[in-house]
């Protein structure tokens, strides 16, 4: 308290209360983390009380409470929970103000600010102004993570702050003079003993320039300052007037990686790189998937390169792990500076993978994005979040009815979200960003025509369009475009023109290097057998001559069709034969990129022609046929080839490729009912009973709609994003054949193979066979991974033995080891070159559930491989309370007592336990497992020899290996953080040591007789 009064009476204003490091990851160090609420509270009473006293003193000048948050000894990690006790505890104590301050790592200062947040928000404590003080590290201007002063500022400017300045690290003479609300200096450089030697009158002098200038109306000292020091302040800049804050324009959009990005109204068009996203670039998905990381890191390298201002970063695959594989690529960027400079757009329609990006990104990120399609009440929950961890956002023109099409609903929908949004949640409007759904055109399909009409009613960018997600570098300037493709383009835009699709597909082919073809040429192909001349109007999209061909292929009655020779052929054969194949080859050419989605509508409609042809005379055979049966005609589906349910599952509105689907398959003379939209599992289900479906389509584009299809619709599966999906996740789930259709014009070749009685069932199962080939791809790859990472040395190697728990012997051993292959090997000692005992380990056999995204573990996972040259050690304890407890668990039995028996015999093994995981070893310093958690635990076999447990403990081991005294438990120990207990489960002669080895001591996990 002394200490405290001197400042406040050579001139301070405020106080801080000496809590820089009372947080609970901190105070691990000191294994002091259980009083990390009294450090906080009782430092923050004590400069409570000296205020007091002294503002009665003085009842002019009133004194003020800092509360002090310092940084973690943790860098680019965000886990506000830690800060929550002491900021509770600060504010118990009395603070006014709350200073989350040196903050050389602006992740760990939002952690703070998160934790601020929550205790305003949701425990209920009044709001008290908050400083936000950083620390510059050199002349640079830039903090210890990259990020320059403007950059940081931006950063942490969502907490709503009193005030932000610098402190510490630099004396103000070094300190550059940039408008900042204070100034917190050290009393200039520490010499080489780690003293200051800067005088109160030097100090006063170097500070007072950025008084003058009008450059701060705070100012303090950090390190090295005394309260002459601050008394000197104090006087120098007594009489100055303080600094005016500036009023700045709130229009921009102001974001942040390591630099900072401004977009004003009247700023060039903003671009933001596309290639990471492992949807829409198959390379980069490749890399990721592969876990190839660092060379992913050149796909975002060359996006800035080519000029992208932001980049989006989307990992929504459906067998990828999306939370995982976002925070692992922002931390490998995190650690590019030439990257990392730009801010991130963090991508995903699943929000739990926001959240994991949210975490990673030190800088003011966008999210991509919330929009109303769940409801209000999702939309600001998610919005909250958003805004707490300070980011701006884009919301999407999607409503609870489904995606906006008309500009009508467009702006409808985007006006109620930024009402919600400025109105109820306090957003800035410059941190909002629409998303108005640009959607496809010139598809052949007349519906989407106006799509682009509906985005602009004239040129984008003159209309407001300011930022897009584009290839950065591969753009082409306007004036560049050749002036007879613009027209062209320009009319499919403006929707001028019926017929620009047709001149885009015409264009396409006279510009594609292909010699022009005379007259007699383009009508060789008239020369063909009919079954050619079919496939070839279907692939060229040419109906001219399509009904008469079709006719012919049904009147030839002894004409091959198909390889088949029909002497009375039926109007189905010419489906089945000569158009089908025909929407094959359409198929196998779109999926190989040689056809486009115009071409393939040109395709249905030329099969529209044909099928509605054949339909009367298909509808004639079928009555005859129920008249010689004697079945009355009451079917009206009968007519159809098929009825078919169409729908975009619950958690995704893109419908646009579902109803091409629909166009393709209802050309194709199938009943196509389309449920729209957002459609739940039990509404497809029942709809496909009631209209007696034989097939079901799902679409889903975005990840909530795949998790969707694997959660709610488990007895039946669809169309998915990729063929691997739907193998692993989807058609395990569903007797009868679930296929991937890759695109629409394959749609209709699947939905026949399905139905046709005749071929069905050799369909069904080349895909199984298929899809069997590929879990077993998938599985493989799987069993490759290893989980290492930072590794946790002991504070010493061999054994220790317990000698002061009452009732128990104990015995606690580490020793250097590393992983060789599924084995793990342990060393004499730090040398690693002398094996002195091998660990066999046995990798997971059964293949597992196909919603389980589990690796196949082996203990060896868990331990660096030697390969990686990485230390790595393995522990090892036996607790036995065998020793003089039977009595005393006899009383207890007695009196029916069971919970004390088990409780005594359990709590010398959780002391040991815990001591090893919290002391010893260190891996777990900040742990604290509830009893309940405690008593989960459970342990297996360990290695006696190596620890010398017999004789350190008289702990001996029967010929079964079973432990005596019965009261004991052992154990083998690893420090990797995603060490987990699991089954081996059955397994085969296939194992690398002696069979009658295996036999004898895994028995229960043979999956074979040995009789």
């Amino acid at each position: 308290m002394s200490i405290h009064r001197q400042y406040l009476m050579a001139g301070s204003d405020m106080i801080e209360t000496n809590t820089f490091s009372g947080t609970t990851i901190a105070q691990a160090d000191y294994h002091m983390e259980d009083d990390v609420y009294d450090i906080n509270k009782v430092s923050a009473e004590i400069a409570r009380k000296v205020c007091d006293e002294v503002t009665a003193l003085q009842p002019h000048k009133p004194r003020f409470v800092i509360g002090s948050i310092g940084p973690t000894n943790r860098t680019a990690s965000i886990s506000p929970f830690s800060y929550v006790q002491q900021v509770q505890a600060l504010l118990d104590g009395g603070s006014d103000i709350l200073m989350v301050e040196t903050i050389f790592d602006t992740l760990n200062a939002k952690a703070a600010l998160y934790a601020i947040d929550v205790c305003f928000e949701d425990h209920g404590y009044d709001r008290v102004p908050i400083f936000v003080s950083g620390t510059i590290v050199d002349q640079s201007g830039r903090t210890l993570s990259g990020q320059t002063g403007e950059a940081f500022i931006v950063s942490v400017k969502h907490s709503d702050p009193f005030a932000i300045g610098l402190n510490c690290a630099l004396g103000a003479g070094q300190i550059t003079r940039t408008p900042l609300l204070f100034v917190i200096p050290n009393a200039g450089l520490p010499n080489t003993f780690g003293e200051y030697d800067e005088s109160p009158e030097a100090m006063a002098k170097n500070v007072l320039p950025f008084a003058e200038l009008g450059l701060l109306n705070i100012v303090g000292g950090c390190c090295g300052t005394t309260p002459e020091h601050i008394k000197a302040i104090h006087d120098a800049v007594l009489h100055l007037k303080p600094r005016v804050p500036p009023t700045l324009d709130p229009n921009p959009l102001v974001v942040s990686g390591l630099e900072v990005y401004k977009k004003g109204d009247n700023d060039v068009f903003c671009n933001v790189g596309e290639r990471c996203n492992v949807s829409g670039s198959r390379i980069f998905a490749k890399k990721i998937i592969n876990g190839a990381f660092e060379e992913a890191l050149a796909i975002a390298r060359a996006q800035v390169e080519n000029g992208a201002q932001i980049i989006d970063i989307n990992m929504d695959e459906g067998l990828l792990d999306g939370k995982v594989a976002m925070a692992k690529f922002l931390n490998y960027i995190a650690s590019e500076p030439d990257i990392a400079r730009v801010p991130i757009m963090i991508d995903s329609s699943n929000f739990e993978v926001v959240l994991a990006g949210l975490k990673c990104a030190q800088g003011k990120c966008i999210v991509n994005s919330i929009s109303l399609k769940e409801g209000e009440e999702d939309f600001i929950k998610k919005a909250k979040i958003v805004k707490r961890f300070g980011a701006a956002v884009v919301v999407m023109a999607f409503d609870e009815v489904g995606q906006a099409v008309e500009c009508d609903r467009k702006f409808d929908i985007c006006k109620r979200s930024y009402d919600i949004l400025v109105q109820k949640l306090g957003f800035k409007p410059s941190d909002i960003i629409f998303d108005p759904n640009i959607l496809t055109i010139a598809t052949g399909m007349e519906e989407h025509n106006s799509y682009a009409v509906e985005f602009i009613n004239y040129h984008t960018i003159k209309g407001g369009m300011d930022m897009g997600i584009v290839n950065a570098g591969f753009l082409t300037i306007y004036d560049d475009i050749p002036k007879d493709l613009l027209e062209i383009c320009e009319d499919a835009i403006w929707n001028r023109d019926p017929n620009c699709t047709e001149k885009l597909l015409a264009y396409a082919e006279s510009h594609g290097g292909a010699t022009a073809k005379s007259a007699e040429e383009e009508e060789a192909w008239r020369l063909l057998d009919v079954e050619k001349r079919l496939a070839h109007a279907l692939v060229k999209g040419i109906t001219k001559y399509v009904v008469a061909d079709t006719e012919e292929a049904r009147l030839n009655k002894e004409k091959v069709i198909s390889r088949i020779l029909f002497f009375n052929p039926r109007p189905l054969n010419v489906i089945e034969g000569p158009l089908m194949s025909g929407m094959s080859t359409v198929g196998e050419l779109f999926g190989s990129g040689k056809m486009f989605l115009p071409q393939v509508i040109k395709s249905a409609r030329v099969m529209k022609s044909a099928v509605a042809h054949l339909i009367p005379y298909m509808e004639e055979e079928r009555l005859a046929n129920l008249a010689a049966s004697g079945i009355a005609d009451d079917d009206a589906d009968s007519a159809y080839n098929g009825v078919v349910i169409m729908a975009t599952v619950k958690g995704d509105v893109h419908d646009i490729g579902k109803n091409i689907v629909g166009v393709v398959l209802g050309c194709n003379n199938y009943k196509v009912i389309d449920l729209g939209v957002m459609v739940p599992a039990d509404k497809i289900i029942q709809a496909a009973i009631d209209n007696k479906a034989h097939v079901i389509g799902l679409s889903g584009l975005i990840t909530p709609s795949l998790d969707e299809m694997r959660r709610g619709l488990k007895s039946w599966g669809g169309a998915t994003t990729s063929k691997m999906h739907t193998a692993v996740k989807i058609a395990p789930r569903y007797t009868s054949p679930a296929v991937h259709v890759l695109d629409a014009s394959r749609s209709v070749v699947v939905v026949s193979n399905l139905l046709d009685p005749n071929n069905n069932v050799d369909f069904a199962l080349d895909i199984a066979d298929e899809y069997e080939d590929l879990r077993a791809e998938h599985y493989e790859g799987l069993k490759d991974r290893k989980y290492y990472r930072k590794t946790y040395k002991p504070k010493f190697l061999g054994s220790l033995v317990y000698t002061n728990i009452d009732l128990a012997q104990a015995v606690v051993w580490f020793a250097p080891a590393n992983a060789v292959g599924d084995d793990i090997e342990i060393y004499k000692d730090e040398a690693r070159t002398e094996v002195v005992g091998k660990f066999y380990g046995l990798r997971q056999q059964a293949e597992k559930d196909s919603d389980n995204p589990e690796p196949y573990y082996c203990l060896s996972d868990f331990v660096a491989p030697k390969t990686s040259s990485v230390p790595d050690y393995i522990g090892g304890l036996a607790v036995s309370v065998g020793f003089g407890v039977d009595e005393k668990c006899e009383e207890y039995q007695k009196t029916h007592d069971d919970f004390s028996v088990i409780m005594l015999k359990a709590l010398a093994d959780q002391k040991v336990h815990e001591d090893m995981r919290k002391d010893h070893w260190g891996y777990s310093a900040n742990e604290t497992l509830s009893t309940e958690e405690m008593l989960q635990v459970k342990y297996q076999e360990t290695m006696w020899k190596l620890m010398d447990v017999a004789n350190l403990t008289g702990i001996t081991l029967t010929e079964s290996l079973a432990m005596t005294p019965a009261a004991a438990v052992s154990a083998v120990c690893f420090s990797h953080p995603e060490a987990q207990y699991f089954a081996v489960g059955k397994i085969e002669k296939d194992q690398n040591m002696p069979l009658d080895v295996v036999e004898k001591w895994l028995a229960p996990n043979l999956a074979y007789d040995t009789d």
